[in-house]
């Protein structure tokens, strides 16, 4: 893991994620992006599948990418999460991505994410046990 960053997950990268050039095709770096997050709560023990229980979901709401080196079929990358600043319904995440081999960084992106009930279909604020466990990290 990258130091300064909360979590970090490995993925290898499949054919199916490859393009005509043999790279990842962008948009599979905001697939990395999700399978992370869900791996990152699940780690700290929030369930995102069900919304009743945990009273937590998010939407992505703003994504700045930035594309440094390619990846390219069967590396193994590590996907390294860093929570920042936590607002009343939104926090921002920023995320690195490297080959697992050499370090090189292939990629970052700056998400912003708003709790959303997917009941009502409306931003709700970021549940006190969720806050909670965010600053925790932050504190380490």
């Amino acid at each position: 893991m990258i130091e300064g960053y909360h979590f970090c997950h490995s993925i290898r990268i499949r054919y199916t994620e490859i393009d005509g050039q043999m790279i990842v095709l962008n948009s599979n770096y905001l697939n990395y992006i999700v399978v992370t997050n869900c791996e990152f709560f699940r780690q700290l023990g929030i369930d995102v599948t069900n919304f009743e229980k945990a009273q937590f979901d998010i939407a992505l709401v703003a994504s700045n990418l930035e594309f440094k080196e390619p990846g390219f079929f069967d590396d193994l990358i590590q996907v390294n999460l860093k929570i920042g600043e936590i607002g009343n319904k939104s926090y921002k995440a920023e995320y690195a991505m490297v080959r697992e081999t050499t370090g090189e960084l292939l990629f970052t992106a700056k998400n912003v994410y708003v709790c959303f009930n997917p009941i009502l279909k409306k931003s709700t604020p970021i549940p006190d046990y969720v806050r909670k466990k965010f600053q925790a990290l932050q504190n380490t």
